[in-house]
């Protein structure tokens, strides 16, 4: 059976913002998230969190 899967993961980056406080870090890594989603992908720890079959591509096969 040949099926495709919808996974969402956890992920741990290491960042640089330049910010003064925690409130404008969070806004600064919005800003990020939003124009360069993929900056969060360069990672030293990936935890699968929560999956769930989305689609059947092929049935099962006999033999």
């Amino acid at each position: 059976m040949k099926v495709i899967v919808k996974a969402k993961y956890i992920t741990y980056a290491t960042v640089e913002v330049d910010a003064k406080d925690e409130d404008e870090a969070n806004m600064r890594l919005d800003v990020l998230a939003k124009h360069c989603p993929t900056e969060f992908l360069d990672t030293w720890k990936t935890e699968l969190d929560e999956y769930e079959l989305d689609e059947i591509l092929e049935g099962y096969k006999y033999g």
